[in-house]
């Protein structure tokens, strides 16, 4: 009984704080575009971010659905971006209904659900609104929203800082990036888009035995950055890490969180080089093949549903429900003519024979160690020198010149004893206890650790040395991946 109320105790330390010691101090300018609404930092140039963002999104589109040819020129439209109009007076931040006039995009189903896109400076300061220090972007829809406490108070942490009082339009999903303007905040965009596209075009998320969707959709976002020429080192980041994982005895129906994202890019690059990527579309989504279920849920006549689902029995030999039930090995071979088992079993054997350099091997490791991960788990205690060096660290592993010494001395460092702890400290570490926690539980390990921070919490105003100690201990003992298990041997 003393756990689950020192559990409750530290959930709701974290869930009424006030973001201490970190939060962004600029507030938000919002602006509207014809497809989207844009928070953007006070004070920022934003001439031509309007166009920039459409247009990114429609490149998206392009990627994907190449055969719809539904987007056009999007830079010929009216894409403006215009400061919603300030309010008078003391005007509570509503959300009104999205005025579908606005929306003046071309013709098609590519055209997104209504998307608010939430751009801040760095990982950190988008870390602290989303008590999530693990990620660079993230997409929601209104659904999370509803269902999540924890974001619905990030939204309106993030409400609270608009320059001015707006009279906010209702929108379904969520976009929040980081590195505006510097960095790769168009890679990050690109790659969030590209799961609103996902999701908002009637994709069937469903995990089989055979394959972990959400593989292959990560896989599909995170190749949109190459792809669109945001990301470059696809051999030294994504190839290599990925191989050397499948080398060692990884299973793609079994693939880990840290490594998730490098193997599904891996395998959807196989698959797109060979069979193209609106065939790929295709497997998850009768939209690839010219029809959009989300038209049922519109007023059509009895004789346009009839010609909406003539057109997809043309297209595909069958009708959308069965479509929809189809395993998702069907759905590949109808729509590659290959066994789906037997081209994985064809693509391991590629991944196999791929010869990893220690570079790559460096890569894996940092992964494999959740290097980046402690480094934001730990910035409160590590000092300036420590964290530019695993910056320098990260930026030569990422350009493919790294070695398992670099990744050794990354270790070191995060190993070093911290220093000048006061009660900031713990509140800054306090924090980030959501993060460690959703870690150590991809990995499968005991949160109970993370659990008893909650009693030194309590005493760390008298102790804060205590609650820092046993934070960054856990940081550095239980954020480590396993290596693969090897395969049986035959026989």
């Amino acid at each position: 009984m003393t756990r689950v109320l020192s559990v409750v105790l530290v959930l709701l330390l974290i869930g009424c704080w006030p973001a201490v010691a970190g939060p962004a101090d600029y507030g938000f300018d919002a602006y509207r575009t014809p497809g989207f609404v844009l928070f953007v930092p006070q004070g920022e140039a934003i001439d031509g971010l309007g166009p920039h963002v459409e247009a990114l999104y429609a490149s998206v589109s392009d990627i994907w659905l190449p055969d719809l040819a539904v987007c056009g020129d999007i830079a010929s439209c009216d894409q403006s971006a215009v400061l919603l109009p300030e309010l008078d007076g003391d005007v509570r931040y509503t959300f009104t209904e999205w005025n579908p006039e606005l929306a003046l995009r071309m013709p098609g189903s590519c055209v997104p659900v209504p998307c608010t896109v939430i751009a801040y400076r760095t990982a950190t300061d988008l870390a602290w609104d989303y008590c999530a220090f693990d990620r660079a972007g993230c997409y929601y829809d209104e659904t999370d929203i509803m269902l999540y406490g924890e974001l619905e108070a990030a939204m309106q942490r993030v409400v609270a800082r608009l320059a001015h009082p707006v009279d906010l339009p209702h929108t379904r999903s969520f976009v929040c990036v980081s590195g505006y303007t510097a960095g790769r905040w168009e890679s990050a965009l690109a790659h969030e888009f590209t799961h609103l596209l996902q999701y908002t075009t009637g994709l069937m998320w469903r995990d089989e035995e055979s394959v972990s969707v959400r593989l292959l959709f990560e896989g599909m976002a995170t190749l949109t950055e190459f792809r669109l020429g945001l990301r470059e080192r696809f051999v030294e980041t994504i190839l290599w890490p990925a191989a050397h994982w499948i080398q060692l005895g990884g299973q793609p129906a079994d693939v880990p969180y840290y490594i998730l994202y490098e193997l599904g890019t891996a395998l959807v690059h196989d698959v797109c080089d060979r069979f193209g990527e609106a065939t790929f579309w295709r497997i998850f989504s009768p939209l690839g093949f010219g029809v959009d279920l989300g038209c049922y849920e519109l007023d059509l006549t009895d004789e346009e549903v009839a010609a909406v689902e003539a057109g997809f029995e043309e297209a595909v030999g069958g009708d959308v429900e069965a479509y929809e039930d189809m395993p998702f090995a069907d759905r590949f071979r109808l729509n590659t003519g290959e066994e789906w088992f037997s081209f994985l079993d064809h693509w391991i054997a590629e991944m196999n024979a791929v010869r990893v350099t220690e570079a790559g091997v460096a890569v894996f490791e940092w992964l494999r160690r959740s290097v980046s991960l402690r480094r934001a788990l730990l910035r409160p205690v590590l000092d300036a020198d420590t964290l530019d060096r695993l910056g320098e660290l990260a930026e030569l592993l990422s350009c493919g010149g790294g070695r398992l010494a670099d990744v050794d001395e990354a270790e070191r460092l995060l190993n070093t004893a911290p220093s000048d702890i006061d009660r900031d400290t713990v509140d800054e570490l306090s924090w980030r206890v959501p993060t460690l926690t959703r870690a150590i539980r991809r990995i499968g390990g005991a949160t109970d650790l993370v659990y008893g921070l909650s009693n030194l919490l309590i005493h760390a105003d008298d102790d804060p040395e205590a609650y820092v100690r046993a934070y960054v201990d856990i940081v550095n003992r239980h954020t480590t991946w396993p290596l693969p298990a090897a395969p049986p041997l035959d026989g």
